[in-house]
């Protein structure tokens, strides 16, 4: 995450702010039905749950819907300086600490403890770890970032997902997390998955809000009180994540071969 801070910074904020705020104004209000789906959220790194989806996954788990999020890889590159064993350690404490704020039980969250940076070589063994877990769980939809998505790890485990689930009865919705560090990103994403949905915050936002404050080695300019370091990553990163909505985009399922 915080390795594409570079990335960020070239971005025009306002540009960005338009584009979303117009993805938002077209987006389908899945508000009242979402909660009612079973589901498995599929994340590439400690963090993109809640960026993602963490006020879907409460509003789920107010419903009494079963849900179960499984973490690709181990955050082991992140914070830059760190060693892999040590930033592997603290990133998984830290998702611990954010999903028990989300209220998710031990049982759960799974680990699939892939090396970050290393999902687009994982190649069969991933679709098929994937597929399994889903045959096991028998989730109605599955969430994960996008094939668009601008990240290595997120394309790979959102193409992976795809494969593994496509041709199956599961729904598949993605979240974007780092589309609008390239705006064309989210234009892709538009001509590729059918009208894009929306889940209101409202009243669960100042639990994500918590949540998101866990992930401390990520995101270390955020608190409870809110962001602070205008000129930081997490300023403009972080607000998008805290707005009315949260964006998903249903994918077309195909057979796989």
């Amino acid at each position: 995450m915080i390795g594409l801070q570079r990335l960020w910074r070239k971005v025009n904020p306002p540009l960005v702010h338009l584009l979303d705020s117009a993805i938002g104004h077209v987006a389908r209000d899945v508000t009242i039905s979402s909660p009612y789906r079973s589901c498995v959220v599929l994340s590439p790194h400690p963090d993109d749950e809640t960026l993602g989806c963490a006020v879907t996954i409460m509003r789920k788990l107010a419903a009494g819907t079963p849900v179960h999020v499984v973490l690709a890889t181990d955050g082991g590159l992140s914070p830059q300086g760190g060693s892999p064993i040590e930033n592997s350690a603290l990133r998984l404490s830290e998702f611990r600490d954010a999903c028990q704020v989300l209220g998710l039980a031990d049982h759960q969250t799974h680990m699939m403890h892939f090396s970050d940076g290393s999902l687009h070589l994982a190649g069969e063994d991933l679709v098929d770890r994937i597929s399994d877990l889903v045959k096991t769980i028998g989730p109605e939809e599955v969430m994960t970032t996008s094939p668009a998505d601008p990240h290595g790890d997120h394309a790979a485990l959102g193409a992976a997902v795809l494969m593994a689930v496509s041709g199956t009865a599961t729904r598949i919705v993605t979240f974007p997390v780092w589309q609008e560090a390239l705006p064309w990103h989210w234009w892709r994403a538009e001509l590729t998955y059918r009208r894009p949905e929306a889940v209101q915050t409202g009243e669960f936002l100042e639990r994500k809000r918590e949540a998101l404050v866990a992930y401390k080695s990520q995101f270390p300019a955020f608190t409870k009180e809110g962001v602070v370091g205008g000129r930081s990553l997490d300023s403009p990163f972080l607000r998008r994540f805290l707005g009315s909505h949260e964006i998903f985009f249903p994918v077309e399922r195909k057979p796989r071969h």
